[in-house]
């Protein structure tokens, strides 16, 4: 009996060596396997990183002609947002083929990789030629991803009263996304304030403030007309009056139940409106520009950047009969410039006011 249990102990530890060995005999074997499809995957990243490569990445999307195929996820995103968009306002945001780079095709179309303009790891941008009816050079951006080469954004070129342009679709698509995200929720603003709007409870704010922008007193019958807005999208509209006669235009702010004066304009300064804020900009005279700037954030003014800028005959600065101010303070030229090249008040947003007689 002691030799036979001696045995069994023998024989299970043989097993159980036998066991960890092949274990370890197939953790090596994953290991290895595992290194040759990273090695494989480098490699074939490394291949694809290359002009030979694009150029028949590019010819076969080419081929396909499709968004959905040939696009990188990010455009494909964008096109589906501005779809959208486009449906509830019975609208068209892009008129035409960007692969033909037209309506119409020619049948001897062909696009063909003209040069590789930049490329690192993850992004690219080519210069195409593509014939259709005549060449048109086109500068694609390309991005990697999903283990391949995708279009990321189309730049075309064209000619306009003498002048070089240029249109870059993602930019136009977000601007299109913006503008249109913004005229349908002006619309609501003006469903449910427009015509209902307690303009008597804001009259001797206004009628106050204006004989001070413009000095022509503070007669009611200044303005005749007025609208609403909500710039910052806060739920809170912003009001604006004018004088269709004179042609004169302000526009407040309401936060506090109280109409302050953010901007105003007249005949030769015209109201401008951005994504975060509102201004006004044109000239103050032979020679002399002026624009004040405000950006808003809860229906409150927070920034106020006023511009006054004087020009010689050989349309030179004049420093001493110049100034620029923020928030009242006066600042440098360079600081003013800064601010304005960081788009603090945001991209320009068109709006269209529906005015309502007083």
């Amino acid at each position: 009996m002691k030799k036979l249990a001696f045995l069994s102990c023998l024989v299970a530890i043989a097993m159980m060596t036998a066991c960890g060995n092949k274990t370890k005999e197939g953790q090596g074997a994953d290991s290895l396997a595992a290194d040759s499809l990273n090695e494989a995957a480098v490699n074939q990243d490394s291949m694809r990183h290359t002009v030979e490569y694009i150029t028949q990445r590019l010819d076969s999307i080419y081929k396909m002609h499709s968004d959905e195929k040939g696009c990188s996820e990010h455009y494909k995103a964008l096109v589906e947002k501005a779809g959208e968009l486009s449906m509830k306002t019975n609208g068209v945001f892009l008129d035409g083929d960007h692969w033909v780079n037209g309506n119409d095709i020619d049948p001897k179309f062909y696009a063909k990789l003209k040069k590789v303009l930049e490329m690192n790891d993850s992004t690219a941008k080519v210069e195409m030629n593509v014939h259709n009816f005549h060449d048109q050079k086109i500068i694609l951006d390309l991005v990697y991803e999903r283990g391949d080469w995708y279009v990321d954004n189309f730049h075309s070129f064209y000619e306009e009263d003498g002048d070089n342009h240029e249109m870059d679709e993602v930019k136009f698509l977000h601007e299109y996304i913006r503008q249109t995200s913004n005229d349908i929720y002006q619309d609501k603003i003006e469903k449910k304030y427009g015509k209902n709007f307690p303009i008597n409870k804001y009259l001797d704010d206004l009628r106050n403030q204006w004989g001070d922008v413009f000095g022509v007193g503070d007669n009611l019958d200044l303005f005749n007309e007025y609208a609403v807005i909500d710039i910052d999208q806060d739920g809170q509209p912003e009001l604006l009056v004018r004088n269709t006669e004179r042609d004169y235009t302000a526009v407040f702010s309401l936060g506090g139940g109280k109409a302050k004066l953010l901007t105003s304009g007249d005949g030769r300064t015209a109201i401008v409106f951005f994504e975060k804020g509102v201004g006004a900009q044109g000239s103050c005279g032979t020679g002399c520009h002026t624009a004040d700037y405000c950006k808003l954030e809860n229906s409150k003014p927070t920034t106020m950047l006023a511009i006054y800028e004087s020009y010689s005959m050989d349309d030179k600065l004049i420093p001493s009969e110049s100034g620029w101010t923020l928030n009242g303070k006066s600042i440098s030229k360079a600081k003013a410039d800064e601010m304005l090249e960081k788009d603090i008040f945001g991209p320009v947003i068109y709006q269209t006011p529906n005015w309502h007689a007083l």
